[in-house]
């Protein structure tokens, strides 16, 4: 999903959840897509899950598209993906946070 899509879903408030992932290992931050069924979708830049470095970073894109809620997803272990420009899958701490 790119930014354009992601400011889609945000304009029609389609059945989805935006999760800001934080890997605890990398300290780097994830915005993702999950729709009703489960499945999930991260923001993508020229094809590669787009990581931001701080929390700021963040909230500035969710709120230029337009989204006004998120969930705040904590992910502390280690996974063997877990490499630079890896999708960073949530796991632990769900906390919804209005922007």
């Amino acid at each position: 999903m790119n930014i354009s899509q992601l400011k889609e879903v945000a304009a029609h408030q389609q059945d989805v959840r935006i999760h800001v992932i934080r890997s605890l290992a990398s300290k780097l931050y994830q915005i993702e897509c999950e729709a009703e069924t489960g499945h999930s979708v991260p923001l993508e830049e020229r094809g590669r899950p787009q990581l931001f470095r701080s929390l700021e970073d963040v909230y500035d894109v969710l709120k230029q598209v337009g989204v006004q809620h998120a969930w705040l997803v904590r992910w502390e272990q280690r996974h063997p993906t877990a490499s630079k420009g890896a999708c960073l899958p949530p796991k632990s701490g769900l906390i919804q946070v209005a922007l």
